[in-house]
């Protein structure tokens, strides 16, 4: 079965799927052999949720003898938003709202991005802020940038926040009236990120599907860049991720997309495993 996969026409899109550890990641890596006998590892994109997944790819590759034109590109729907940015930035940085040309944007870890959401939100407690909150200032700043991170997974605007969070029978007042609190910071967030060349995790993901993707020469650029794509544990992996390899699929000359059944363990982070089912419409070879 592996080797049926490993031989199916390379020009063409292929979604697999099967249980975990029956071989998916092995066969697309096999068709990786393949592909890189064709094309060069520069036309090659390969994609996962998260960088522990794609640790199969790297020791594969760190196995050939040889690659022509270099290697593929291994990352995460972030790591492509980084490189993106930091290519068009001339492009984008006004449309986006920022205020400072000068420079590449700083790219905030979670770390970071932690340490200036306190900068933003200690004034806030200070006047009173979320008095009917009784977690730790820590979490409560993690939360703020989990609200943040999740309207750029789904995606929705940050201005809906407060409205989706209320969105619960038999809500406390106090908790309500706090949700009020968390949209006002978090637009203050935002507002500071715009205006110190700051860019979160949120904001990396904005950038690459509002200003930059609907860009025509960056989405050119894309394809010029790359003929290729696997995407692993697709299952794992969020809508919006979902959403532009359902663009790709149809523009690069080959597509292998693998999803893992009875997964989507990540669903608190965002995975969608039923958006991430839906791509198999979009490819021409289904494989189980």
């Amino acid at each position: 079965e592996q080797q049926g996969v490993i031989d199916l026409p390379l020009s063409t899109s292929l979604f697999m799927e099967g249980e975990a550890g029956t071989g998916k990641t092995t066969a697309a890596a096999g068709r990786l052999r393949r592909i890189l006998e064709k094309y060069s590892g520069q036309d090659v994109l390969i994609l996962a949720p998260q960088q522990s997944l794609l640790k199969p790819f790297r020791e594969f590759l760190s196995l050939l003898e040889s690659s022509s034109g270099g290697i593929p590109y291994i990352t995460t729907l972030s790591g492509l938003a980084v490189s993106m940015i930091e290519k068009f930035w001339p492009l984008i940085w006004k449309s986006a709202g920022f205020r400072n040309p000068v420079g590449l944007p700083h790219f905030l870890s979670n770390e970071t991005a932690q340490y200036c959401m306190r900068m933003v939100a200690e004034p806030y407690l200070e006047k009173g802020y979320f008095q009917a909150i009784t977690i730790e200032k820590s979490r409560l700043f993690s939360q703020l940038l989990d609200s943040l991170n999740k309207s750029a997974l789904v995606p929705f605007p940050i201005e809906e926040i407060a409205d989706r969070l209320k969105n619960v029978n038999d809500l406390d007042p106090g908790i309500i009236h706090s949700f009020d609190q968390a949209q006002e910071v978090i637009l203050a967030f935002r507002e500071y990120c715009l205006k110190n060349n700051l860019v979160d995790f949120s904001l990396s993901l904005n950038l690459l599907r509002k200003n930059i993707w609907p860009l025509e020469q960056c989405r050119n650029f894309f394809y010029r860049s790359y003929k290729c794509l696997i995407a692993d544990n697709v299952e794992e992996d969020v809508p919006v991720s979902h959403d532009l390899i359902k663009e790709w699929i149809g523009q690069l000359e080959s597509a292998t997309l693998v999803l893992d059944t009875g997964a989507g363990f990540r669903s608190f982070l965002g995975a969608d495993p039923d958006s991430a089912r839906k791509l198999r419409k979009n490819c021409k070879q289904h494989f189980i």
